[in-house]
């Protein structure tokens, strides 16, 4: 049921129009249900002061002059002995982990952190790269037998990110090592086909518009 209109009182208006900087909608409406002995809540008053172009001032964010309630604590503002409680420069959380702490992500890999203050690497990666160099970031380095456990070198081979796009299209990985290593070569052969007969047509095009 439809709410009929509030007959506004030419003095609610003007206090309206007069005090909407100064206080809440939530306010201004229980002032106003207490004058008119009528229930106005905050959402009637809010639609029409909007309705009616009455704008508070007010956007939100602290002024220039003002500071919000997590403002930054400085020397003498915090009240005498605050500065026991202060970190110390340097100090590091009682959770912080250590350099050479390992763990697994939510995916099961084992990550070890190598550095201060947050730097992380997946070790399987770096097993890889111990044996045979860097490794570009994007370059996946998938395990043999499907088991993110198993960190052994052999257990690792390295892909290219198009090779592995290849494979999931047309195959999927089984928990046999040698079976999934034959799949991946098998991949890079298409690769190395596809990419030298490109080369060949490329070839036979230039030749053609030489002509």
């Amino acid at each position: 049921m439809k709410r009929k209109p509030i007959n506004w009182p030419a003095e609610s208006v003007d206090f309206i129009r007069a005090w909407c900087p100064f206080f809440l909608d939530r306010e201004l409406a229980a002032f106003l249900s207490a004058d008119l002995g009528e229930y106005i809540d905050r959402r009637t008053l809010n639609t029409w002061r909007l309705r009616h172009g009455l704008k508070t001032g007010r956007t939100g964010y602290f002024h220039t002059a003002e500071n919000p309630h997590s403002f930054k604590w400085e020397k003498g503002k915090c009240g005498k002995g605050c500065e026991k409680g202060w970190f110390k420069k340097g100090s590091l959380p009682p959770k912080t982990a250590e350099v050479g702490t390992k763990v697994k992500d939510t995916d099961g890999y084992w990550k070890i952190k190598v550095a201060e203050p947050n730097k992380w690497e997946y070790v399987h990666r770096l097993v890889w790269e111990e044996a045979h160099g860097k490794l570009e970031k994007q370059t996946p380095v998938i395990f043999l037998n499907q088991n993110k456990d198993d960190l052994r070198l052999e257990n690792l081979i390295a892909v290219t990110r198009k090779d592995l796009c290849m494979i999931n299209r047309w195959v999927k990985f089984s928990c046999d090592a040698e079976l999934n290593k034959t799949i991946v070569e098998v991949a890079k052969l298409k690769s190395a086909l596809k990419k030298a007969v490109t080369h060949v047509s490329d070839e036979t095009t230039a030749k053609r518009g030489r002509i």
